[in-house]
């Protein structure tokens, strides 16, 4: 405090009693032994250390971390007080984006917040410089994990000139659709909707681009299958495509208006191709499988939330909104003689299959 503008306080602590200056009051400590040490003065009201006398208090730092801080600067990502010269703290996570980041500086002399694999840099983000990026700034946001500023971890600026944090970006691909059947909106940017584009993000958006070729040759196997005139962006907008969890197939699981519409209580089981769900024939394959209603006795025409298969009346009864345990419950076998599957199958609410060319 010596220097500052009380002149009555540096000749009261020189007069001090015991480890309490006089002409100071101790402030209620909060958690901490660090704050147990800040006092302020009765005579300006500054707050200070009563250690080592540096004011403003050094909130959150020992009287050794502020020394640093003056000296050497805070980190690059997390702000904490260095400990010797450099750009990042000891901190495994902040070394990791410290080898990461770009190591060189703009023609401003501000340090570059892209990765250092880019071959030109980023525009600056420090607010008011000349050559400023004209929408963000370091202390923005990340519009995707929006728990740090862009200054907090190394950035990319995509195709569509928006800056996003490249880990947040890496994690996006990475986790793939969010919603139980596929999309391929994590492929888009988060403000504008237009394809992400990178160099390093090129290699997991192959791997993601791989999956999209699978969803479309399904997607025209299955309009060929049932006669519909093939257009691959009404097939991907109208119905819903899964990846199988046994056999990892992609196949289609109904319309996405019933999944919208109607949600299932059968949405959270496991989703199975029709195959690996009910079976298919030993010598034919699944060319000439006939799959029963889960409901009733009735032969299936659909096959709904990539779970479930339903005859045209058990799916008119499930749009009106009746529970599918009521419509199990509501559907016993009416005997060999009324049951198109000649009552040789589980009871209602168990997938059943059998092929038709064995049979015929």
């Amino acid at each position: 405090v010596s220097g500052g503008e009380c002149a009555v306080l540096p000749a009261e602590i020189a007069e001090g009693v015991g480890d309490m200056p006089v002409g100071t009051t101790p402030l209620p400590p909060p958690a901490g032994e660090i704050s147990a040490l800040r006092v302020r003065c009765c005579h300006c009201m500054q707050t200070f250390c009563s250690q080592c006398m540096a004011y403003p208090f050094h909130r959150g730092l020992s009287c050794e971390e502020h020394q640093n801080e003056i000296k050497f600067g805070t980190c690059r990502y997390c702000e904490c007080a260095l400990s010797g010269p450099g750009f990042a703290c000891e901190d495994s996570d902040c070394q990791v984006k410290f080898a990461l980041s770009c190591p060189r500086r703009l023609p401003c002399s501000h340090p570059c917040l892209g990765l250092a694999s880019d071959e030109d840099c980023m525009p600056c983000l420090r607010p008011r410089c000349p050559s400023a990026h004209p929408q963000f700034t370091e202390a923005d946001f990340c519009n995707i994990c929006w728990c740090d500023s862009l200054a907090g971890a190394p950035c990319v600026r995509l195709g569509c000139d928006h800056i996003f944090h490249f880990s947040c970006l890496e994690r996006q691909i990475a986790m793939k659709w969010s919603t139980t059947d596929i999309t391929f909106n994590f492929l888009n940017c988060v403000l504008c909707q237009r394809r992400i584009d990178h160099p390093a993000l090129r290699g997991l958006i192959a791997a993601s681009d791989e999956i999209k070729a699978r969803v479309e040759a399904e997607a025209s196997r299955f309009a060929q299958e049932k006669g519909l005139r093939f257009c691959l962006e009404d097939m991907l907008r109208l119905y819903s495509y899964y990846e199988c969890e046994k056999c990892s197939r992609i196949y289609c699981g109904g319309k996405k208006f019933c999944v919208n519409e109607w949600p299932s209580e059968d949405d959270r089981a496991r989703k199975l191709c029709p195959e690996c769900k009910s079976g298919k024939c030993r010598e034919h394959g699944t060319r000439g499988m006939v799959y029963k209603c889960k409901f009733c006795c009735r032969q299936a025409n659909y096959y709904c939330w990539g779970t479930t298969h339903f005859c045209r009346d058990c799916h008119l009864r499930v749009e009106m909104g009746e529970s599918l345990d009521k419509l199990a419950d509501g559907n016993s076998c009416k005997g060999p003689s009324a049951c198109h599957f000649g009552g040789d199958h589980p009871k209602a609410g168990e997938d059943h299959a059998f092929c038709s060319l064995c049979v015929f």
